[in-house]
Order: C-alpha cells, then structure tokens, then sequence
C-alpha cells in the first residue's frame, strides 16, 4: 500500500504573519530600536549626526544611513589629514571656520592621532558607535524582536 500526500505552506505567508516578511515589522523593531539605543554612543556636537539616520534611514530596510560629509570620519575616530601638509584643518579666525583645501582628498593621519569624542551631550560617545551599542544591548534588540515575532529569546 502506498500513501501519497502533498503539504502545500505558504512560505512568505508565514513570515509576513510573524512579521518576519523583507521590511515587516521585526525588521521595523530593530531598525528603530537600534536607532534609538545609537543616540548615547553618536557623537553630538551640534545634533546634525544624530538627525542624520532619522531622515536618511527607510525603516523596515536593514539599513541603518547617517550621511554627512564627517560621518565616515566620526565613526572610525581617525583624525584624516591633508596629504601634504598633514594638518586636519585650516581655521579662518576672521569666520572662525575650519576649512579643508578644495579638492584635495584627505588621508589617514601617519602618526595615528586619533579624534577626542566630546561626552557632553552623550555619555558614550566615541567610534565604532553602532558596534558599541549592539555589544552593549543586542540581548535587549532580541528579546524585542522575538517578543513583535511571537518567539522566545535564545541566546
């Protein structure tokens, strides 16, 4: 005697009602979660880098994007100088502006200086500040995301 039977399940159904689906609501926990968690480790001098990822991150896409022109600088805490004169800025006391030479790429200071974060405004901040916060809060990130999906937290 043989049996046959077929099981038909509707893969992306059943994500989408864990909310588990490609920009669902888990993927929207986390993104929000994460962006919140970052505030304390984001260096803050004037609020532009924090303000940054709220308008240029789509929620629900797993991207996290602060974009200013310091970002990238900020985030590995190397002071990048000018390729010649190895200064990181010029000052204009008359503006009392910092400028950088037109056109001119910086590179990674030699001597391996590094930036001082100001812990001002927030208390974490320094480099690699969404690694930071992920080794410091990824059981909360979790426990979070399991409990939107209807799971439980594993470690």
């Amino acid at each position: 005697m043989q049996i046959t039977a077929k099981l038909n399940i509707n893969i992306p159904a059943l994500k989408a009602s864990r909310g588990l689906d490609k920009g669902g609501k888990v993927q929207q926990f986390i993104d929000n979660e994460c962006i919140r968690l970052m505030d304390d480790y984001t260096p803050d001098l004037n609020g532009i880098l924090k303000a940054s990822i709220r308008l240029n991150t789509v929620i629900g896409s797993g991207k996290l994007v602060q974009a200013t022109p310091y970002a990238r600088y900020q985030y590995y805490g190397m002071l990048m100088v000018d390729p010649i004169t190895l200064k990181g800025s010029f000052y204009d006391p008359r503006t009392g502006r910092h400028w950088s030479r037109p056109g001119v790429s910086k590179i990674m200071d030699p001597q391996g200086r590094k930036l001082n974060h100001n812990t001002g405004k927030s208390p974490k901040a320094g480099p690699h500040w969404f690694e930071r916060m992920v080794a410091d809060r990824k059981e909360d990130i979790g426990r979070g995301a399991a409990a939107i999906a209807g799971a439980r937290y594993v470690k």
